[in-house]
This record gives structure tokens, sequence and C-alpha cells, in this order.
């Protein structure tokens, strides 16, 4: 390998390093642990337990008739976002609520077999 190729890897790794430094998952906090960006955190399934009872109220109270038998959760715009998902009779129903139990939406569909 010649002086100029191994010069050229160099100055990459040394830049490559220097870029994976800047990023947010690789800045650590105080104890050391890996920040996640809010951005990178996926659709999450979830018991229906497992909601905040702030949540669950706030869904309770636009869809009082339904069951909630399933939720997810995800970040959007750096606000936790709680998906409930129910069934009454023929029709499914979703209901959109904030962590602070702002509702965002209710969505439902009476074509559901």
């Amino acid at each position: 390998m010649s002086k100029w190729s191994v010069s050229v890897l160099q100055r990459t790794a040394v830049i490559l390093s220097g870029l994976l430094m800047l990023s947010p998952a690789a800045q650590g906090d105080a104890e050391g642990e890996l920040l996640l960006d809010t951005a990178s955190e996926e659709l999450t399934s979830m018991a229906i337990g497992d909601i905040p009872a702030r949540v669950l109220s706030a869904a309770r109270g636009v869809a009082p008739d339904v069951a909630f038998t399933s939720a997810e959760r995800y970040w959007e715009d750096d606000v936790l976002v709680y998906r409930l998902s129910a069934r009454l009779y023929r029709e499914a129903w979703n209901v959109f609520v904030r962590e602070d139990g702002a509702v965002l939406r209710t969505e439902s569909d009476n074509t559901a077999n």
C-alpha cells in the first residue's frame, strides 16, 4: 500500500469518527448511558394495564361505550402519543391521546368485519 492511500484511509477514519461523536445517539448523559433521539423510537405495543390513568380516562371520555383492547405509543413532535384501539359491535375505534391527557383525534370505521 502506498503512503498516499494510507494517508487517505487515516483521514477518512478521523472524519468518520468525528461525525459519529457529533450524532445525538452517541452523546451520553451523566451516567454514561446513550441518549436516544425521540424520532428514532418506533411504534411500541402496550398492554391496556400499562397505559397511564390520565390517558385511559381521556380516551374513555370520548368513547365511553367501547372496551379498549390494545394500545400503541409513539413519538410525534417530541410528545408521546398513545393510540388506543377498540371494537363496538362491527365498528372499530381508534382514539389518539397525548401523554398529558389531551385527545388529539378519534377515528371510527363501521365497515370492520
